[in-house]
């Protein structure tokens, strides 16, 4: 659908243009030649093509979401924009058409313009294009910071305006030149018309041209106005609502969890396919382990080093890494071995690793205290059953009588 509703726009571009040069040619600016023969029927088809795509597209979703379809504002506002676009295609132009009322023909703009909104619905898809969609979390975060920020400058524009008009207000009325007081007139002659100049002064660049005039030939005591007004407005205040909305963009991208996962996936995809070129280079004898002598011979090789430095992995890192993942002494490494480790050796240290840590520290603990415990119990029963045991009374009595005899 986003692509049939930016297709279409390009088509709206096109026949706004043609129209254009319609007005030219009634004009007379223009002379009526062959290059837009027939674009008035193409546009036509065009926009009947596209607002029965558009009807189907509402009457499937309506046929598989029944009323739960009017739930949602936005399906409201895609039936508004759909049933507008079709009272003008088949009810105002075909009226409209040779009539030459002027009312009707208002009427018929009024719902042409109405297509043109339909290019909101694009944001209605920025859900899948992570992109697009930080943009307009940050446009509907933005909303309350805009407010403010627009409230502020706008008093601040106001305040200049009548400022400045009150400051010309004498040189209007005085006896200077005509041209040059008709031209403080045009732009601060009212309220109006100096709050228009501000607003120009404050957020496009040609101030200077609007600001000259005054200190040249009115008073030099308007460049001290006009040097406080940039430097506390256009430089420090307009920047300074820039950082804020610098800083609301960085949170909406930090708060969408989806484009995080998606960041770290890239990453660790990245790092995996570096890694894997590390070890193909490594694995000379390509049986798909990394053997101790591949190892030693790895760190000879410029190229495997400067991939390593890229990695941010240092020799004893991975040397270190190899000595923890041999586990059978066989002297050789697998690379789902190798990534693992080098992949979680790269990152920081996180808490839940040491937790884990702590954990197994724990159970080690308490399968030691177990084994001893049961130790001493077989170490106590084994005590009790020689002490019981007919051979051992026979001796302790012989030793008794021969005690007794001496």
């Amino acid at each position: 659908v986003s692509v049939v509703i930016l297709l279409n726009t390009f088509v709206m571009f096109a026949e706004t243009q043609w129209r254009g040069w319609q007005a030219a040619v009634q004009l007379g600016v223009a002379q009526d030649t062959d290059e837009w023969v027939g674009a008035g029927t193409v546009f036509l088809v065009i926009d009947h093509i596209v607002n029965l795509f558009y009807m189907s597209e509402i009457c499937v979703r309506v046929f598989f979401h029944k009323w739960q379809f009017l739930r949602d504002p936005m399906h409201v506002f895609d039936i508004v924009i759909v049933l507008a676009t079709s009272t003008d295609l088949y009810i105002l132009q075909p009226l409209d058409h040779g009539n030459g009322n002027l009312a009707l023909a208002r009427l018929v703009r009024l719902f042409r313009m109405a297509r043109i909104v339909r290019l909101v619905r694009i944001l209605r898809f920025a859900v899948y294009l992570s992109h697009l969609r930080v943009m307009v979390g940050v446009l509907v975060s933005c909303a309350r910071p805009l407010f403010y920020s627009m409230l502020i400058v706008g008093v601040l524009v106001l305040g200049a305006a009548i400022f400045m008009a009150q400051l010309v207000e004498t040189f209007i009325v005085g006896d200077a030149d005509l041209n040059l007081r008709l031209w403080v007139f045009d732009h601060y002659g009212s309220a109006a018309k100096a709050s228009y100049t501000m607003f120009e002064v404050t957020f496009s660049g040609s101030w200077p041209g609007l600001t000259r005039p005054l200190v040249d030939h009115v008073s030099a005591g308007f460049s001290v106005f006009w040097i406080f007004y940039q430097i506390a407005v256009s430089f420090a205040v307009l920047r300074i609502i820039g950082a804020v909305f610098l800083n609301e963009t960085i949170k909406a991208q930090e708060a969408d969890a989806e484009m995080m996962v998606l960041t770290k996936l890239k990453d660790k995809e990245k790092f995996a396919e570096k890694l894997r070129q590390v070890f193909t280079a490594a694995d000379t004898s390509g049986d798909g382990r990394l053997s101790f002598d591949e190892m030693q011979q790895m760190f000879e090789d410029p190229n495997v080093l400067m991939w390593l430095d890229v990695l941010e992995l240092e020799q004893h890192e991975v040397w270190a890494l190899f000595k923890l993942l041999d586990d059978n002494k066989d002297g050789t490494v697998s690379y789902d071995e190798f990534l693992g480790g080098a992949v979680r050796m790269k990152g920081a240290a996180r808490a839940v690793d040491s937790i884990l840590i702590m954990h197994e520290q724990n159970n080690v603990k308490r399968m030691l205290r177990t084994i001893n415990e049961k130790i001493s119990q077989v170490g106590k029963r084994g005590t009790e059953e020689l002490a019981h045991s007919q051979p051992l009374q026979d001796s302790v009595a012989l030793l008794r009588a021969a005690a007794s005899a001496s």
